[in-house]
């Protein structure tokens, strides 16, 4: 056993499996609620708060793509988030203008070499098929 984390929920591993990215909820002190990430190489092994909420994918080893979660939110961006740098970049659209599309049930996934996203699309309580989105070089 190398840790005990509390009530973790959609765990992901980078696809080099050096760092776990989880998120944490429904945790009496408010500070331990929210999306983490785990270096499985450091030593401490000392989970770090992520700066943001939302639906998350790897991209590759370090960059995590990322939804912000805003329910008041009319469509959808999505950021890359940098583990080593600890920044984050707009994706798509590159504008930051909200795309007017929401995913059905978290159903998005990255194309393997991190240039496309698929994703099945909703409007309201219907479904609008599958979307690809792309990304573009990085």
């Amino acid at each position: 056993e190398l840790i005990q984390l509390p009530r973790t929920r959609a765990g992901l591993f980078s696809p080099d499996k050096r760092y776990l990215a989880y998120h944490i909820r429904n945790q009496a002190d408010r500070a331990d609620n929210g999306l983490w990430l785990l270096d499985l190489q450091s030593a401490d092994l000392e989970p770090e708060p992520l700066p943001f909420f939302g639906a998350y994918r790897w991209r590759d080893d370090v960059h995590l793509v990322y939804i912000p979660f805003d329910p008041e939110a009319a469509g959808l961006i999505f950021y890359e988030y940098n583990v080593s740098t600890g920044r984050s970049r707009p994706l798509f659209p590159k504008d930051g203008k909200r795309l007017k599309l929401s995913i059905a049930n978290n159903e998005w996934q990255l194309s393997p070499d991190g240039s496309k996203i698929a994703l099945l699309a909703a409007n309201g309580t219907s479904l609008d098929g599958i979307w690809l989105i792309e990304l573009g070089g990085r």
